[in-house]
């Protein structure tokens, strides 16, 4: 990660002379003209422009350069007039709210947010709030504070407002202390109990085994805050069964069996187009082989026939072709075949997932994504080929009071959430048991 901007900032409040920053400036001004204009709107390299291009032009500003007049600055202004004018092509490739945060910040700052332009923006942002008013970057049906940053971050870019119930979630992680507190979930529910227990375990922390066992007796049939048709809390209540090594009643194995059975045929109804973009039906399959619950031997090989129609030369797997909505389909793809029971093990889809590390990981780099492509990677019998630069992007990630970061630069504590992808990613290599 760069941190000069970081530093020149810290050193302009501390009244230093900037000036004297010579190495700096020429550092700053050889990354500023040796950025390179994508050539569309997806992929790293339209994602390293977003980043980089404001990020230099600030740092450039602090040190007194004029970079309007440093080389390749015209066609970076091009480029990003273009974003304007190709607005619904890039909202085509539905981009993570990250990506539309900075696409609407640069043109906030180039005044190219025309009242159509604005509207695009605002409408795609908005069509993913969720009923609890926040915004989720993972996909999942509860808001969380990174994916409605981002999203109230575009709102207020594109000259909005955020609606009473996204101010109202927002509210809801304030500290009766005063500030706010910012864990990726901040409300008690079967996922977080699972990931709780796991890490638990692993670090050889003692647990309350009767109040756990409580709560998952009601948990079974009130997966709160989680939507009743979600199958992924329901699987991890009984994952956190069998982690803690408890029996269910013949009653709540009944439930759990006749419940199992209503989503996979609510699934198969409501579910079918997103086959690649709800991970429930990961979730949903795994729980049915782990109880007995099988799809029709008719309904599975549509679902495999089905998941391979979508795979692209490339080896990727989805219609949309924006970086992280491809990483996201086509690990869920690998994951899900898997759970079906075919082995799956695509020579182009292992390059993919190979070619796509970067920095010691996938995404951002990040460990939701790192954890997934690693998991899909293990799948298909394959290891990353760079094992010590995976760990050493983990360990970077280490908070100094505990746990770890969801990736370098958070500006926030160590959440259980990451804490959990971490040590499942370094039990997927055998870096630990």
């Amino acid at each position: 990660m760069d941190f000069t901007l970081q530093a020149v900032e810290l050193l302009h409040v501390l009244g230093y002379n900037l000036s004297n920053l010579n190495k700096t400036r020429d550092y700053c001004i050889g990354q500023f003209e040796n950025l390179t204009v994508p050539n569309g709107y997806v992929g790293l390299q339209f994602m390293s422009f977003l980043f980089n291009f404001p990020y230099y032009t600030k740092c450039l500003k602090l040190l007194g350069v004029n970079y309007t007049k440093l080389k390749g600055y015209h066609q970076d202004i091009l480029f990003i007039q273009n974003l304007s004018r190709h607005i619904k092509t890039i909202i085509s490739y539905r981009p993570p709210l990250f990506i539309i945060a900075h696409v609407a910040q640069l043109l906030r700052e180039y005044h190219l947010l025309n009242s159509t332009v604005s509207n695009e923006i605002y409408n795609y942002v908005i069509s993913q709030e969720l009923p609890d008013g926040g915004f989720n970057l993972f996909g999942k049906d509860y808001g969380e504070f990174q994916g409605t940053y981002y999203a109230v971050k575009t709102i207020v870019a594109v000259g909005k407002k955020p609606d009473k119930k996204t101010i109202s979630f927002i509210h809801s992680w304030e500290s009766p202390l005063g500030g706010f507190g910012f864990p990726v979930q901040n409300t008690c529910g079967p996922i977080g109990t699972y990931m709780a227990v796991y890490v638990a375990k692993k670090i050889g922390m003692p647990l309350n085994r009767t109040r756990l066992e409580k709560y998952l007796e009601n948990a079974l049939r009130n997966r709160w805050p989680y939507n009743q048709n979600n199958p992924t809390p329901l699987y991890y209540v009984y994952l956190t069964y069998k982690e803690l090594n408890l029996t269910f009643s013949p009653d709540d194995m009944r439930y759990l069996r006749n419940e199992t059975i209503r989503l996979m045929e609510w699934y198969l109804t409501h579910k079918r187009q997103d086959i690649l973009m709800d991970t429930g039906w990961i979730s949903l399959i795994e729980l049915g082989n782990s109880i007995g619950v099988k799809l029709d031997p008719s309904t599975r090989s549509g679902l495999i026939k089905e998941i391979l129609s979508k795979k692209n030369s490339d080896g990727t797997f989805g219609i949309e072709n924006g970086t992280g909505v491809t990483l996201y389909q086509t690990t869920n793809a690998v994951m899900l075949l898997h759970a079906l029971g075919y082995n799956y093990n695509d020579t182009d889809t292992v390059q993919y997932l190979l070619r796509t590390m970067h920095d010691g990981g996938w995404g951002y780099p990040d460990l939701y994504n790192t954890y997934e492509a690693v998991e899909a990677l293990v799948y298909m019998g394959h290891c990353p080929d760079n094992v010590q630069s995976l760990i050493s992007f983990v360990h970077s990630l280490k908070y100094k009071y505990g746990g770890f970061l969801f990736y370098r630069g958070a500006k926030y504590y160590g959440g259980l959430q990451e804490t959990y992808f971490a040590l499942r990613i370094l039990e997927l290599i055998g870096a630990i048991n």
